[in-house]
């Protein structure tokens, strides 16, 4: 009699661990991102402060039924941040879901962080530890640069949990300092020699907008700059920084480095003697709205032919070309003491001023490759 009942018990164990292994079977997590470029974490994105619903898309989960017997779960999340090592920032799970014979449920964060609905979570809550964070949080409106992680577990009425994580990156984008051509609006203007002027800048951001606006006849050189890149644009280009060239976005030109030429085509020409303002905007995705952070504005002169000396046109031809630091004409140059003729040759053959700078250009955007420098 006692081997027939452990025989019984041992039997109740395996029936019940086919149960746990089925369940297992029948019931599939997938969690993935949904917007890999995001650069900013707004407060709004984790709905911190209680609000309706989060800013926008980050991730989502999908929860796939494959029995053909209803199934009973919750969700479980955890937010943790790599600059905080005293445990998730926030954390909660959602009330039971029922998944439907074969039903699939698709979940963004949207769902879980939004303050009511079938999958929000209800005990949602930014941890006590991390109370510092928050009130750091709340100054600013944005998460700190970081990993961030989403861990996510599958909790079954019975069975094993399952589990993911979700990874995304946070740089906080901000920098932004133009170079060339010109300088800040505010300050006197500098006189430009082709109409073709390289842009130059400096930034940590990859996405941009270029504005190129010229100062009306009458309006003065004391123009409000904003009025002036506001009401009389001649050029909006959207551009995407990418060394390598292999992304593309649509309506946007992809170009390798932080300098761009002003376009022989797509754009009004430059006129001798009239006065430009421009700026760059800096386009930083978040899991809401692209994010716009403006740059100063700066102003150029384009000076009329001829009114250049030759030297001033060489040493705007010379800013164009990717020497770095290379001082070809001050003390101890290899063109110390030399005086320009005012003839450019190129393979022997005389060449414009215009057309010596189109080809500079073409080098620092990479459309004409540089093999190497010389000066005889």
């Amino acid at each position: 009699m006692p081997r027939k009942f452990v025989v019984h018990l041992i039997l109740i164990a395996a029936l019940a661990a086919m149960a746990v292994s089925a369940f297992a079977q029948n019931v599939d997590l997938n969690a993935y991102l949904l917007n890999r470029e995001i650069k900013v974490f707004f407060l709004s994105d984790f709905n911190f402060t209680g609000r309706a619903s989060s800013g926008g898309d980050i991730f989502a989960i999908d929860i796939i039924n494959r029995s053909t017997n209803p199934q009973t779960v919750r969700v479980a999340l955890q937010v943790s941040w790599d600059g905080f090592d005293d445990g998730p920032i926030a954390e909660g799970i959602t009330e039971p879901i029922v998944l439907q014979p074969l039903e699939t449920i698709h979940i963004t964060n949207q769902n879980l962080f939004s303050a009511s609905g079938r999958f929000s979570m209800q005990d949602y809550s930014i941890d006590a530890v991390a109370e510092n964070l928050k009130d750091t949080i709340l100054r600013t409106g944005k998460l700190p640069a970081g990993i961030y992680s989403f861990d996510l577990q599958l909790l079954p009425e019975t069975g094993n949990p399952k589990y993911q994580r979700i990874d995304i990156s946070i740089s906080n984008p901000t920098t932004l300092y133009l170079q060339s051509p010109g300088g800040p609006a505010e300050m006197a203007v500098q006189n430009i020699f082709s109409p073709f002027p390289m842009f130059r800048w400096i930034s940590d951001m990859d996405r941009f907008r270029l504005i190129v606006a010229e100062l009306l006849p009458g309006s003065g050189q004391r123009a409000d700059p904003q009025e002036v890149i506001e009401n009389r644009v001649i050029l909006t280009k959207e551009l995407l920084v990418d060394p390598t060239l292999s992304k593309a976005e649509p309506g946007a030109e992809t170009i390798p480095s932080h300098s761009y030429a002003y376009p022989g085509a797509g754009g009004w020409a430059l006129q001798p003697g009239k006065f430009y303002y421009w700026q760059l905007i800096g386009l930083v995705r978040s899991a809401g709205q692209q994010v716009e952070l403006p740059s100063e504005i700066w102003s150029f002169r384009l000076a009329n032919m001829g009114e250049g000396s030759t030297s001033s046109q060489l040493m705007h031809l010379l800013s164009l070309l990717p020497l770095g630091d290379l001082d070809l004409f001050g003390p101890g140059g290899v063109l110390a003491e030399y005086e320009p003729t005012g003839t450019f040759l190129v393979n022997g053959q005389p060449m414009s001023f215009e057309e010596i700078v189109q080809i500079l250009n073409g080098m620092n955007s990479g459309v004409n490759k540089v093999i190497g420098v010389t000066c005889e």
